[in-house]
């Protein structure tokens, strides 16, 4: 009971687990209470701060979480989940130009992510930096084949890289790739979000809004 590390990770799966599988008020309060007990036990551990600036951002209050992943930082400046998580709050907060510097670092700091550099591709691309977002996404395309090399069944990887590469004039890979993952994975709410994010910017309006519905579907 007195495992810090412990309860910073429980409350990062339980944030986890509320962000994409939908776990409700009672997952979200499991991240809170979780958090707090990791950080009453281990007030300087980095990880415990992480934790609770997810379950702060997922509770909307973004200043809180920005205060707890500026603490982490500062307690860790090599902490990978300090970062990419701080840059998905950013962006969420409509910071596009804070993520795409946290995201940047968090690709340098895990060489093997392919996720950093594909959402630092649209940070940048929001800032309208092109050909920078060209360089990012090509970078996480590589990351994400590599990925797909060690693990064929990795639906995440397929699934985000497939609007980076219809972004990069790859229309057919990207749909194939999309369509691998939905296979994989017919019921991952965030593959079927971003299948109807490429259908969208393929013009397949209805087939996004059929997408779009089946994850409404799950409530």
């Amino acid at each position: 009971p007195a495992c810090a590390p412990a309860w910073a990770g429980l409350a990062t799966a339980h944030a986890c687990l509320n962000e994409w599988f939908g776990t409700g008020a009672a997952g979200l309060a499991k991240a809170r209470q979780t958090s707090r007990m990791a950080l009453q036990l281990a007030p300087q551990l980095a990880d415990a701060h992480v934790a609770r600036g997810l379950a702060k951002s997922l509770s909307h209050r973004y200043d809180e979480a920005r205060t707890a992943f500026e603490e982490a930082i500062r307690l860790d400046p090599y902490s990978f989940d300090a970062h990419y998580f701080f840059a998905r709050t950013s962006f969420a907060f409509g910071d596009a130009r804070r993520a795409s510097e946290l995201y940047r670092l968090a690709a340098e700091l895990r060489e093997e992510d392919f996720q950093s550099p594909l959402l630092l591709g649209l940070s940048l691309r929001a800032l309208g930096r092109r050909d920078a977002a060209h360089e990012a996404e090509r970078m996480g395309i590589i990351r994400a084949e590599q990925a797909l090399a060690r693990d064929p069944s990795n639906g995440r990887a397929l699934s985000l890289a497939a609007g980076s590469l219809f972004e990069n004039g790859e229309a057919e890979r990207a749909m194939a790739w999309s369509r691998r993952s939905l296979e994989l994975h017919p019921d991952d709410a965030s593959a079927m979000v971003n299948a109807a994010c490429l259908q969208t910017m393929a013009g397949c309006e209805d087939a996004a809004l059929g997408l779009l519905e089946r994850v409404f579907a799950q409530g």
